[in-house]
């Protein structure tokens, strides 16, 4: 396919950013790409953007793309029983999943454990899988839920 210079750049700088493929960039460090124009900027290409180059290839979707997503999924979930997550398909997956008093975006058990450490560490960039089956066992327009969950303006979405 065929994609201008500009695109193709910043598709490739997103993918590498949402991939966590840069290396540490420290904010101390001042870079030519800091200059405002007219001054020229420097090229963003690294080895890892040959990985990124094409978007439409398997390789790049299910070896790099779908796969980060993964591991990061399950990292977060290991550490931090974030919902909604696939995993949460009932109201009952849901209480034993997620702690009644967990605080949210911490680990459930309060505790920063090496272990835990060392798995957030392991994250690599910003993706995760989109969780399509959190609560597919439960019918969220019951009437007892549907006052709880839905409003006017969003019951207006759904019927």
């Amino acid at each position: 396919y065929a994609a201008s210079r500009f695109a193709a750049t910043l598709r490739r700088q997103l993918f590498r950013e949402h991939l966590g493929l840069f290396p540490p960039q420290p904010v101390e460090t001042h870079t030519v790409s800091m200059r405002p124009p007219p001054h020229p900027q420097e090229e963003h290409l690294g080895p890892d953007d040959d990985a990124v180059a094409d978007p439409l290839s398997n390789d790049f979707y299910h070896g790099l793309w779908k796969a980060t997503a993964r591991a990061n999924t399950e990292i977060f979930r290991e550490v931090f029983h974030c919902v909604p997550d696939d995993t949460v398909r009932s109201w009952d997956d849901y209480k034993a999943f997620f702690p009644e008093f967990a605080v949210p975006g911490h680990p459930p058990d309060d505790k920063a454990t090496p272990a835990s450490l060392a798995r957030v560490a392991q994250v690599r960039g910003h993706l995760v899988e989109f969780p399509l089956a959190f609560l597919v066992n439960e019918d969220l327009l019951d009437d007892k839920l549907s006052t709880e969950l839905l409003n006017d303006a969003t019951m207006k979405l759904y019927l």
